[in-house]
């Protein structure tokens, strides 16, 4: 029974929806980037809606570490785990994108389809 879906493994280098390298987004989103493909009008619209997302982003984030120590990351706690996975050096908007794909909450690069 075939499901009329057509479904796409990309190599972690690949960020979702995007046909720019996960290294090159991450390069922009941390304004570390200087020689990237994509057109000025590209790189802030990936800059706004990450910020736009980050408290989703981040509120995911926690929500996986609770479960996975089996008690509530502390709501005052100011300590972001994004920037804490940020702060481990290249290569995490993969492992970002990776968690939350893989648990079922939304691409975080996915500004196609935000408001």
């Amino acid at each position: 029974m075939s499901c009329k879906k057509t479904h796409v493994e990309l190599p972690d280098f690949i960020q979702p929806f995007k046909h720019h390298s996960a290294a090159v987004v991450e390069a922009e989103l941390d304004i570390t980037g200087n020689d990237c493909p994509a057109d000025d009008s590209t790189i802030r619209l990936w800059r706004k809606q990450f910020t736009s997302n980050l408290h989703q982003i981040e509120g995911s984030l926690r929500s996986l570490w609770s479960n996975e120590h089996r008690r509530y990351y502390p709501l005052l706690c100011a300590d972001s785990l994004l920037e804490s996975i940020k702060n481990k050096g290249s290569g995490w908007l993969t492992s970002v994108t990776q968690l939350l794909v893989l648990a079922g909450f939304g691409v975080p690069t996915q500004f196609a389809f935000s408001p």
